[in-house]
């Protein structure tokens, strides 16, 4: 699956768990808001002074879910504004260190 693809389904499933509570109106959707993504690194697993490995936050509604988290990408979470136990939902494409190496900062 391409990563486009894969940002769009991710985005289309943050409202499934309120389609389980009831139907879901227009009127319903407007009050989630909208999504913000901030890019907490855009992928390099070569040590980079400018550029951090993968991450990505996602700000949907009281969510606030990160997608992979590689090294810097924490500096950068920290720098958004946002702690780690701001962080609601946590997802990882890919297991390799670029894209989950600081998972345990986050969990600390």
């Amino acid at each position: 699956m391409k990563r486009r693809a894969f940002l769009s389904t991710l985005a289309a499933s943050s409202v499934a768990p309120a389609a389980l509570e009831g139907p879901l109106n227009a009127r319903e959707a407007r009050r989630v808001g909208p999504m913000r993504i901030t890019l907490l690194g855009t992928g390099t697993p070569a040590p980079s002074l400018v550029r951090q490995s993968s991450g990505f936050l996602f700000e949907v509604g009281s969510d606030l879910i990160v997608m992979d988290h590689g090294p810097g990408a924490h500096q950068r979470l920290l720098e958004s504004g946002h702690r780690a136990v701001d962080v609601t939902h946590a997802f990882f494409t890919h297991l390799h260190y670029d894209h989950c190496m600081e998972y345990d900062r986050l969990v600390l």
